[in-house]
């Protein structure tokens, strides 16, 4: 989001967001350990149908939220060639790339974070 002011909201929304939207489309019945057991075409009312925009408004501010907390471990922490790679992906999001695409690389990209953190320890 802050790297790509221009259309990295626009792209996470796109990519990670929007693939979900159909989630709303249905009422669930859960069992005890939290099982889908049954589905069915949601009726919409006028409190319920703008709850994709709420999703994604809510979604893209818990990421803000989870920065501006005092408490977190949000120093930096991407080797030079990690922060080389996420601006190539930054650029490729701010030349409108095709999002499958880009996002398998940020995929893949968070993959190798956390294969070299969880390496570390």
């Amino acid at each position: 989001l802050q790297r790509c002011p221009a259309r990295g909201e626009d792209f996470l929304v796109e990519a990670f967001l929007q693939p979900h939207y159909r989630c709303f489309d249905f009422s669930y019945e859960f069992n005890y350990k939290g099982e889908i057991i049954d589905q069915k075409p949601r009726h919409y009312t006028g409190r319920n149908e703008n709850e994709a925009e709420r999703y994604r408004r809510i979604a893209i501010e818990a990421v803000y939220d989870y920065q501006d907390k005092d408490n977190r471990n949000t120093a930096a922490n991407l080797t030079y060639s990690e922060m080389d790679t996420l601006s190539e992906i930054c650029d490729d999001i701010n030349a409108g790339a095709d999002t499958p695409t880009v996002k398998q690389e940020v995929i893949e990209f968070t993959k190798k974070i956390q294969a070299r953190i969880i390496s570390q320890i």
